[in-house]
């Protein structure tokens, strides 16, 4: 940005004798647009570096989700509520969940649908 100010006193300074209004414009305009590509160049690599950001932000929270919940207490947790009411919960069907002997393990994804779909108004 200094540089285009310096180029203008110089330009203005040139076109006091040999330069017209014309030349004057049209180096200013190159070099504004070369500016403008730089400018642009680095817009483009700060939005690539953002997407990616976003990316690993999103591929982090998935990889989380996937992470099965353990037990009443676990949901209890995951839920906010207390276990009495993740029992419930679990007891009346509105919430999945796989059972292996005394293991009770709930998806978390699964879980947030039945939710969702518990809370829903019906029409």
């Amino acid at each position: 940005m200094e540089n285009s100010k310096k180029n203008i006193k110089i330009l203005t300074k040139e076109s006091s004798g040999d330069h017209d209004d014309t030349t004057i414009l049209i180096k200013l305009t190159g070099q504004i647009l070369s500016q403008l590509k730089e400018m642009e160049s680095r817009l483009v690599v700060q939005e690539e570096l953002l997407l990616n950001f976003r990316k690993q932000s999103i591929i982090q929270k998935t990889s989380e989700q996937f992470e099965p919940i353990r037990g009443i207490h676990g949901l209890a947790e995951f839920l906010g509520v207390s276990p009495v009411t993740a029992q419930k919960l679990k007891n009346s069907g509105k919430i999945p969940y796989v059972q292996f002997e005394r293991i009770v393990l709930f998806d978390p994804k699964r879980v947030m649908d039945a939710l969702e779909s518990i809370n829903k108004p019906r029409k």
